[in-house]
């Protein structure tokens, strides 16, 4: 199956083969593996074509959108049993034919937007047509960056951790959700069920639902506005393991565009380490902003050490620096002997110095 077409396609059919032919003759045309088939007895029910239906999709990722052609049923009926299942949206065509399914095979294979395939399909067939919105039927938070759908998914991964359990979690592309939001302003209530929408940049389109820049969370008064809106979203106990794993993501993202040779996922866990034991031995109680500033310093720095750093003469003496009535110079280069050994290098005093004024900043 070509990986370019984003939506899961299916073809329904009553008879022994009538399904898989109109599916073989539609992919042959459009070039491309794009329509799975089932076939059921001519005996079956809507209830039997349900249970068929939902052991297909329990193996394929719905999170784009399901499209389906069907010869037969309830449109309600197989969209409140299905629908649950679905992470995306849903498109049902109560009609099978081959003209139907070349017709929206081509509009897969050039990458339609899903809601433009839905609205040719219900205006140039000439049949019943059902489009059921993804997020307009349960509680649901829309996520989406302009970095991509890798990006998008990773987000969902965190989000998964620590909203609650029965808010649904809808990964958009960008321009996807620019148009949705477009939909919105026309249809009232369009987005009555989205509680959020999360993004890792700013909207410019006005919209009544609450919106989230993940990048905020390093802002200084980040948790007071995560509190607002996330109140009744997730237990507020989640809130700063959420704010730290977002910032443990956004560093080893920027990370790996800086790094020249350093693996990111190993660096950044130890220089969190190196943040943890710098708040604990220095009675500091860093912002997410500073967290974030000094884990992106910190693995730099090892590279920088690594790769032969210059050095620069200090403008007052290093063991005279105290933090909370600490040594600092001591104290430190405690806290980075393990990285030293694990990389056989050593810090220069210059680059300790700099560690001290961020710390002090």
């Amino acid at each position: 199956m070509s990986e370019e077409i984003r939506y899961q396609a299916l073809l329904v059919a009553h008879g022994n083969a009538t399904a898989s032919s109109i599916q073989g003759v539609a992919n042959k045309l459009c070039g491309e593996y794009v329509f799975d088939a089932i076939n059921m007895p001519l005996t079956s029910s809507v209830h039997d074509v349900i249970h068929q239906v939902k052991l297909w999709l329990s193996e394929r990722d719905t999170s784009e959108g399901v499209i389906m052609l069907v010869d037969m049923g309830s449109l309600t009926q197989l969209y409140k049993s299905l629908k649950p299942q679905i992470l995306g949206e849903l498109l049902v065509v109560n009609n099978l034919t081959t003209s139907y399914a070349l017709e929206i095979g081509q509009q897969l294979v050039v990458n339609y937007p899903f809601y433009e395939i839905a609205k040719i399909t219900e205006k140039e067939f000439k049949t019943e047509v059902q489009y059921f919105e993804g997020f307009a039927v349960e509680k649901n938070i829309l996520i989406s960056s302009l970095s991509g759908r890798d990006v998008s998914k990773k987000i969902r991964a965190i989000c998964d951790k620590y909203f609650y359990t029965d808010i649904k979690k809808i990964v958009l592309n960008f321009n996807d959700l620019m148009n949705t939001l477009n939909r919105a302003q026309e249809e009232e209530n369009y987005l009555k069920e989205t509680s959020l929408i999360v993004t890792t940049t700013y909207l410019d389109k006005e919209t009544e639902v609450p919106n989230l820049n993940l990048l905020d969370v390093v802002d200084e008064d980040a948790e007071e506005h995560l509190n607002y809106v996330l109140k009744n979203l997730m237990h507020p106990n989640n809130i700063p393991n959420f704010i730290q794993e977002s910032i443990h993501f956004f560093s080893k993202e920027g990370l790996s565009e800086k790094l020249e040779f350093l693996n990111p996922d190993v660096i950044i866990r130890q220089v969190e380490d190196v943040t943890e034991k710098s708040e604990k031995r220095f009675d500091l109680k860093l912002s997410a902003k500073m967290k974030f500033n000094l884990t992106m310093h910190l693995a730099l720095m090892i590279e920088r050490t690594i790769l032969g750093g210059a050095d620069y003469p200090l403008p007052e003496k290093i063991e005279t620096l105290m933090i909370a009535k600490k040594p600092f110079y001591q104290n430190m280069k405690s806290i980075l002997y393990t990285l030293e050994k694990f990389y056989r290098i050593e810090i220069s005093d210059w680059e300790l110095y700099v560690l001290y004024e961020i710390l002090t900043s």
